[in-house]
């Protein structure tokens, strides 16, 4: 791995097959972050909608209900 530091950017290069999927994935969604407006209130409110969408749809998978 190769990092760079031009002006306000870090390039970083990777050989092909040789790169951690899930650090990659991690550095997309802190871009992503840093370009959203939505409060930690906004977020928090859909963090839970999709927990219990989840659950609604899961549960008998984890919770043997008569």
């Amino acid at each position: 791995m190769k990092a760079t530091l031009i002006d306000d950017k870090v390039i970083l290069e990777f050989n092909i097959g040789s790169y951690d999927k899930n650090t990659v994935d991690f550095l997309s969604a802190v871009e992503l972050l840093q370009k959203s407006k939505a409060t930690e209130e906004e977020i928090n409110s859909i963090s839970e909608e999709i927990t219990e969408s989840w659950w609604k749809n899961n549960k008998k998978r984890f919770i043997d209900e008569p």
